[in-house]
């Protein structure tokens, strides 16, 4: 029964969680632009941009006129007003990035607006997965408060995953890839013969 009422909420945030990334994408590059042209790509518009390979973009609860993007290096800049406005956090010192590493994602507490915690999911510099949660103060999230939630000792450069969600219940649900490597040489194969 629990693991049914687990599956049930898996599937519950990840719909919301394209949901939401339907409706992010929508906001930025704003297809819909009225034009008296014919409808082509070059009605399209993008909303912001000067980001540095971005992996995901949130909001926080009681900010409805700010974005978070999150970039691959180590930074979540947010953007006001169609522009790139602050900086919430820099731990370019921390991660590592570069093809499927880096910082993945961040998700913002629920009642972000009075807690201010925020959490993010990155691959360290040995190349190893951390949710850590972080305290904002002013705009900026305090470094001195990172709390560590997760370590995962990932085997392989790849794969390793990294979204962050907050279920309809509240929890933080954590994506994890398959843990990497073409072939997957971890798993055991079993062959039979006949005869």
């Amino acid at each position: 029964m629990r693991r049914e009422r687990l599956r049930s909420v898996l599937i519950v945030a990840a719909k919301v969680g394209g949901a939401i990334a339907l409706v992010v994408l929508l906001v930025i590059f704003k297809p819909f632009v009225h034009s008296r042209e014919p409808s082509s790509g070059s009605n399209l518009r993008p909303y912001v941009s000067g980001f540095q390979s971005p992996t995901f973009v949130a909001t926080a609860s009681g900010q409805p006129n700010r974005l978070y993007v999150v970039e691959q290096a180590g930074t979540i800049r947010y953007v006001e007003g169609g522009r790139i406005a602050g900086k919430l956090l820099d731990i370019r010192s921390r991660v590592g990035s570069g093809g499927e590493r880096g910082l993945l994602s961040v998700a913002f507490s629920p009642a972000y607006e009075h807690d201010h915690l925020l959490y993010v999911d990155y691959t360290d510099k040995a190349g190893d997965t951390r949710v850590i949660a972080f305290r904002s103060r002013k705009s900026r999230a305090v470094l001195a408060s990172a709390r560590q939630l997760l370590f995962v000792d990932q085997p392989y450069s790849n794969h390793n995953g990294g979204q962050l969600q907050f279920g309809p219940d509240g929890l933080l649900y954590v994506g994890m890839g398959d843990g990497g490597a073409q072939g997957d040489p971890g798993t055991v194969r079993r062959t039979s013969t006949s005869g």
